[in-house]
């Protein structure tokens, strides 16, 4: 399965090293729901980057929101990529590929959640 998407911008750090950074145009103030579904847009962000063979490493992603930003800057909210929540996300990907695949699906929705 291919997984594509475009990256808003990249930082890269030192010790060969890089972060991704998304901008949003809302506040920066979102509830833990709205705040896992970014979370998880900037894994899949990771999945990506991990595809493309870069020499650099992901270590983690950001969010820029512009929209309420006093004075021109910029709030930025950082989120560490683990293992563990890479691991979620791809055993999620691979189970919805499954079920795609069979037309099964679950009667709760179990592909949200790192």
């Amino acid at each position: 399965m291919l997984i594509t998407g475009i990256l808003d911008r990249v930082e890269y750090l030192s010790d060969n090293n890089a972060q991704v950074i998304d901008f949003k145009t809302g506040k920066a103030k979102k509830s833990p729901e709205q705040l896992a579904d970014y979370e998880r847009q900037l894994y899949f962000y990771k999945l990506l980057w991990d595809g493309i063979g870069e020499s650099r490493t992901l270590v983690r992603g950001a969010l820029d929101f512009v929209e309420d930003a006093p004075g021109g800057t910029v709030n930025r909210l950082y989120f560490e990529y683990t293992t563990e929540k890479l691991d979620v996300l791809k055993s999620h990907i691979k189970a919805f590929k499954e079920s795609l695949d069979t037309l099964d699906f679950p009667e709760e929705n179990t592909f949200i959640h790192l």
